[in-house]
């Protein structure tokens, strides 16, 4: 059809809407600035925004706000009913928060006709519109979408008209004149306006009526009671202004001083402070442009004129940007834009990481995981980092590509945090596996990334940990790899397995597989790195500082905890710390009473007593006091470290009950005779827990009485058998 033959527009009832899934380009009427704000600030949450006109903005303001809308950087408007007022918007659907609306005199409903003029301004010409409620609206009658939708209204019987034919003999007369019906049926006067009622309000003055003695004061008085209310601060208020100014001018020839209008003028010029603030100065400048624009009113009018109204521009545009603040988030509406535009917006990466799209600070990207700003799930935080995301993946898969093609010397391992580091930041992280020296590895971040690129960045991040690994921790896997070959059976091999699964040490004190280790088998386990002492069995190389972090950051990732610092000497206090023995062993510790001491030192610490207790005539020795130094150890720990390696006293000081002597344990006497008595098994836990109950199930062998062996008889000649 073509544009000359088609129909005008049709508007059409839509029913009710929730306010955040009202359609693009609607308008929301309300009809108080209390619902308008509330319904604004859902808009901001929920839409990016909308656009807000009253009728108490002044004419530069509302022009602002329509613009605000009419550019599309917004696609909602909230309204009073100003909306039907000669305003153009290219507006699609009418929703009315409310029907009820304060008339001046009382709170009513609006008719049908007041209706349908709101409405109207939805699709309008030959673009059809929509209307309905929305929020806690009362719902439209059939009756009134009927009217509305087709035009039918209740005719009117009669025009509200006041006489404009006024006598300004006296303020008597000119009362009179204003209340004049009029002799046509029709036109039916008007109610009381505002200058009417301020005008009798004045009259009851006496002084007032004593001047205005003349034509000329009657219809100055009269001018000066025409004073727009701009204030809205009630009649009372409006009153005093207007009483100000018939007291300067209800002479003719009277103007009003500079010094006078400056003191009220100059206050106002001052832009900050909230929405409600500016539209109370608003309103007040608004008073003083008008008297300005009273050329009889002042001594230099075209003087304050421009500067009225140079300062009422300023707090008009200050209200605007205001408006905007409050109930416009232009972040989230440039990112929606973004989404919706054919191309995609770049990305500009700051310095700091700061990640800008068209101007705006959308996130930071570390790495590859880019944090936005805002983080909920509201239209903000969804819009926000899905502009950021696709601007973000030609970045992302840069990145992906480079960690792919990087050199060994490009990465880097935090073991506080369990990260692979690339370009300054954490590409990587470490995951639990099966065994805790074997972890899996995780990409932090680029989830928008190509599989491919993934993939590539992840095997190359493997490789290379796998690497540092190797070179921190050489022990650790040659032992891993003789385990997984044939090289090592039996007894060895469980005390092997029983290390690998410690870390760097184990107390060997408790596990009967190592007290059965034979001098072979103990040669096997050095061909494997590993050294047994008299208190434990460790591995040298993961006794070193960097090696103890690389192993306590991997025991971490595998229980779920936080890292533990390694130590860096030859013992620590036990008291105010809690270790584990499983993070001590990791560590490459013992557990000796109050102190953890290094397994290496532990050994020498042994060796070095039973040396002394070789060299002592009897069972008690003296201990030398640089054997604590040795390990580290406080003069006031050492015994207790001696206790915890199973010496006992043997001689005590009468005054000061110090132990001077010490002694070795009795070896128990076997019997062979009786049973020895089970040893306690490994702990409830790991393969040697399954080994000992393995070894438990078996059924036990009923115990052969032994026999005393006879000297065997030689054997006897045939014939001396015979002669028996």
């Amino acid at each position: 059809m073509s544009p000359s033959t088609r129909s005008f527009s049709q508007l059409s009832y839509a029913g009710p809407i929730k306010i955040t899934k009202l359609p693009k380009r609607s308008a929301i009427v309300a009809f108080s600035s209390e619902e308008v704000y509330a319904i604004a600030e859902l808009l901001k949450r929920q839409r990016g925004g909308c656009a807000v006109i009253m009728g108490a903005l002044s004419p530069r303001t509302r022009n602002a706000q329509v613009d605000l809308y009419q550019s599309g950087e917004v696609d909602y408007i909230v309204a009073t009913d100003a909306i039907g007022m000669g305003l153009n918007l290219d507006v699609g659907h009418i929703a009315f928060a409310s029907r009820r609306k304060f008339d001046g005199r009382q709170r009513r409903f609006l008719r049908p006709d007041e209706l349908a003029q709101i409405a109207g301004r939805a699709g309008r010409f030959r673009d059809d519109g929509t209307f309905g409620e929305t929020a806690d609206c009362t719902p439209f009658e059939e009756d009134t979408v009927e009217r509305i939708v087709n035009h039918q209204f209740e005719p009117v019987d009669y025009l509200n008209w006041r006489n404009s034919d006024l006598d300004y003999g006296s303020i008597d007369g000119l009362l009179a004149s204003l209340r004049r019906p009029s002799t046509d049926v029709i036109l039916r006067r008007a109610p009381e306006a505002l200058d009417e009622l301020t005008l009798a309000a004045v009259a009851q003055d006496e002084d007032v009526r004593r001047a205005a003695r003349t034509h000329a004061h009657v219809r100055r008085l009269w001018d000066l009671c025409t004073l727009p209310d701009f204030r809205k601060h009630g009649q009372d208020a409006h009153l005093r202004l207007v009483q100000a100014f018939v007291e300067k001018l209800i002479e003719p020839g009277a103007r009003i001083k500079d010094e006078w209008l400056y003191a009220q003028v100059e206050p106002l010029d001052r832009a900050e402070g909230d929405v409600d603030m500016l539209q109370q100065r608003l309103a007040a400048i608004r008073t003083w442009t008008y008297a300005a624009n009273r050329a009889d009113w002042l001594e230099n009018a075209a003087t304050w004129q421009g500067r009225t109204r140079e300062i009422e521009d300023r707090l008009s545009d200050a209200l605007h940007q205001a408006l905007m603040l409050r109930f416009v988030d232009r972040r989230t509406s440039a990112l929606l834009k973004s989404l919706k535009a054919d191309e995609d917006a770049p990305a500009d990466i700051g310095p700091e990481g700061e990640v800008l799209i068209g101007g705006h600070v959308v996130g930071r990207i570390d790495g590859l995981l880019f944090q936005p700003v805002a983080a909920d799930e509201s239209l903000s935080g969804r819009a926000l980092r899905g502009a950021a995301l696709k601007a973000l993946r030609p970045v992302i898969e840069r990145r992906l590509l480079e960690i792919a093609e990087a050199k060994d010397e490009a990465f880097s391992f935090d073991a506080d945090k369990a990260a692979i580091v690339f370009a300054g930041a954490p590409v990587a992280k470490l995951i639990a596996a099966a065994d805790w020296h074997s972890p899996g590895i995780e990409i932090i971040g680029a989830r928008d990334g190509s599989a491919e690129g993934r993939q590539a960045a992840l095997q190359r991040l493997s490789t290379w940990f796998t690497g540092h690994s190797r070179a921190t921790l050489p022990a650790l896997h040659t032992l891993r790899e003789r385990l997984e070959g044939p090289a090592l059976r039996g007894a060895v091999r469980g005390a092997a397995w029983q290390l690998l699964e410690a870390g760097a040490a184990f107390d060997r004190r408790n596990s009967p597989m190592t007290e059965a280790l034979s001098s072979p088998d103990k040669a096997a386990l050095g061909e494997a790195g590993v050294r047994i002492g008299r208190l434990a069995a460790w591995l040298p190389g993961l006794l070193k500082p960097s090696a103890a972090k690389l192993a306590l950051s991997l025991r971490a990732v595998h229980a779920g905890g936080a890292t533990r610092q390694p130590p860096t000497q030859s013992s620590f206090a036990l008291k105010d710390t809690h270790w584990p023995d499983n993070l001590l062993w990791t560590a490459g510790y013992l557990r000796l009473g109050p102190r953890a001491v290094r397994a290496d030192m532990a050994d020498r610490l042994a060796q070095a007593l039973s040396q002394v207790r070789r060299g002592s005539e009897t069972s008690a020795f003296i201990v030398p006091p640089e054997l604590a130094a040795q390990v580290g150890c406080p003069a006031a720990d050492f015994p207790n470290v001696l206790r915890a390696m199973a010496l006992k006293p043997a001689q005590k000081d009468k005054e000061t009950g110090a132990v001077t002597h010490w002694r070795f344990p009795a070896r128990p006497k076997i019997d062979v005779e009786r049973k020895p008595e089970r040893r306690p098994g490994p702990p409830p836990s790991g393969p040697f827990a399954a080994l000992a109950d393995l070894v438990i199930a078996q059924p036990a062998q009923p115990a052969r009485r032994r026999r005393r062996q006879r000297p065997r008889r030689p054997a006897q000649p045939a014939a001396a058998k015979a002669a028996s």
